[in-house]
């Protein structure tokens, strides 16, 4: 069966690391029977060293929708499909180093958001942003991502 993930060529074309090994296949081009088009990748993310984290993200890989995406060397990346846009688009970025960071989908949080914990400006690249230091923060941050999984 003719890999979907590469369509047979056994190679991928990734937009951070060029042309690679196909990750679904192995480079050998084809699937098992089994192997479905609609199966997802598993991805291994970052090692984190923040629980608060590291509790988000084994939420996040069990949210319906949201595909782990890739691994950056500071962020790892979870993508939606986007309502509007009718695509995948990135929905938050994790940061992988000690600063409890994550980034959130553009758009205004501020119905969900009524502590205003959320950060709008002098953030990377124009991004939402957001401190996870406890229990509570981690709480936060799933409303924070529901909101933007249901909204955009």
């Amino acid at each position: 069966m003719k890999c979907y993930g590469c369509e047979g060529k056994g190679w991928v074309d990734s937009q951070y690391k060029g042309a690679m090994i196909c990750p679904v296949c192995g480079g050998r081009g084809e699937t098992g029977k089994s192997q479905s088009r609609t199966s997802t990748l598993t991805k291994k993310a970052l090692d984190n060293n923040n629980p608060f984290l590291i509790q988000l993200e084994d939420w996040l890989q069990q949210q319906q929708g949201v595909v782990f995406d890739h691994i950056n060397k500071t962020m790892n990346t979870y993508n939606f499909m986007s309502k509007y846009k009718g695509r995948m688009m990135g929905l938050v970025w994790v940061s992988t180093y000690g600063s409890g960071r994550i980034y959130l989908f553009k758009g205004d949080y501020g119905p969900v958001d009524p502590d205003n914990k959320v950060k709008y400006q002098n953030v990377w690249g124009g991004y939402p942003q957001f401190g996870l230091q406890t229990q509570s923060d981690v709480d936060y941050a799933e409303r924070l991502i529901s909101y933007a999984l249901n909204k955009f």
